[in-house]
């Protein structure tokens, strides 16, 4: 905590990533971080819906188009402005992503170049290791088994329960 504040108070940008499963207030404590040093906030979750849900054909030089655009953060956060259904449609479509390597890496590799120039925090179940290893500050977040279970189940297309326990004991 005190090198966060360090760099903070001394206005040399820093990334901060926080991480961990769902359930742990992951976008609520970023968001906070972000507002209260004037930040950016993303939330990397969104990358996956946002293709899932608007290229759920998967075409690796669509995504590559979108992926250039100056104000790729607007329309990655669009997905938030999505009714209940279209948003539980594109959290379905976001986990069969990470199954595509190909385009887990363009989306890693997105959020890189966008991270780049310092003064973002960024949330993610695994961004820390995989994605932006080197960032200077990393929070890791928990939360009781209850909780965990909780989410879990209720998580879009949530029927494997067997697959759902196992993932929690990890």
């Amino acid at each position: 905590m005190e090198i966060i504040l360090q760099n903070l108070n001394t206005k040399k940008l820093i990334n901060i990533i926080i991480n961990r499963y769902a359930a742990v207030e992951k976008t609520l404590v970023g968001e906070a971080i972000a507002n209260q040093y004037d930040y950016q906030f993303i939330d990397s979750r969104l990358f996956y819906q946002y293709v899932g849900y608007y290229y759920n054909d998967y075409s690796i030089n669509q995504i590559k188009q979108i992926f250039t655009k100056e104000k790729i953060l607007e329309l990655i956060n669009s997905v938030k402005y999505l009714n209940k259904e279209q948003y539980q449609e594109s959290e379905i479509r976001a986990a069969q992503i990470l199954t595509n390597d190909e385009l887990y890496n363009i989306i890693n590799e997105m959020i890189r170049k966008i991270v780049k120039n310092k003064g973002f925090v960024i949330v993610s179940h695994d961004i820390t290791t995989l994605c932006l290893p080197d960032t200077e500050v990393k929070i890791i977040l928990s939360a009781d088994v209850k909780t965990h279970v909780v989410q879990c189940i209720f998580q879009p297309n949530s029927q494997d329960y067997t697959n759902i326990f196992n993932n929690i004991l990890e």
